[in-house]
């Protein structure tokens, strides 16, 4: 090879080197985070993440299975893949509604609801838990237009209707909220003024959630 090869290759392959090692360092990277990374891609769901359409994780979908086996009855242990797969497809439609919704949910037994408040961050959307009327009505009454949904339990501390009290008292103050009641056993009188629906079910709760995100940040879009 002669000298003046040698000058016009060598300038070519010197160029190249930067590329080369960061091309490298990328590579390290991606190994030694591989893990963390792995876990990562594990969590997304289809919320068109920089563009790209990804379906759910299996860590979603198992959070989900956990959330129905939470409030399954003893009659009712296998999971129905029809209804999951019913939440699951409810969340991807208007998944561009969820991330950074917030929920108030009060309950005295807030861990008790962990796999279903798991899920519901998964899909981006804040919860602000508190087991007291007297503390809900305070959030309400400091941050109102911070919440699209109410979700309450029926009996706490402060009476086996507390529930249906902070229903009344929220509706009065505020008509258009949405608020679901929430109970362990099988609803047997009727939905309460103010309240969008009283379920035991947890797809039919998740899929009121859903609905209403929807209908209060619709409504946020819209000019005044």
């Amino acid at each position: 090879m002669s000298e003046l090869d040698l000058n016009v290759i060598l300038p070519s392959l010197i160029s190249l080197l930067p590329n080369c090692f960061l091309f490298a360092f990328v590579i390290i990277l991606a190994l030694i985070f591989r893990s963390h990374l792995s876990a990562l891609f594990s969590r997304l769901t289809k919320l068109g993440v920089l563009g790209f359409d990804l379906e759910f994780g299996e860590q979603v979908r198992n959070q989900l299975e956990l959330a129905f086996q939470t409030y399954a009855t003893k009659d009712d242990l296998v999971i129905d893949d029809v209804r999951l797969n019913s939440v699951l497809n409810h969340a991807k439609t208007v998944n561009k509604y969820l991330s950074g919704a917030r929920i108030l949910w009060v309950d005295r037994a807030p861990l008790a609801n962990a796999n279903i408040h798991r899920f519901l961050n998964d899909l981006g959307v804040n919860i602000d838990n508190t087991d007291s009327t007297e503390q809900a009505l305070a959030a309400m009454k400091w941050s109102s237009g911070a919440y699209e949904v109410i979700i309450t339990n029926g009996r706490r501390a402060d009476g086996d209707d507390a529930g249906l009290k902070l229903i009344a008292n929220i509706h009065a103050m505020f008509p258009t909220k949405q608020i679901i009641l929430f109970i362990s056993k099988d609803p047997e009188n009727g939905t309460p003024e103010g309240c969008r629906v009283v379920t035991n079910q947890v797809d039919t709760l998740l899929h009121h959630v859903f609905d209403s995100i929807v209908l209060e940040r619709t409504k946020k879009e819209k000019p005044t």
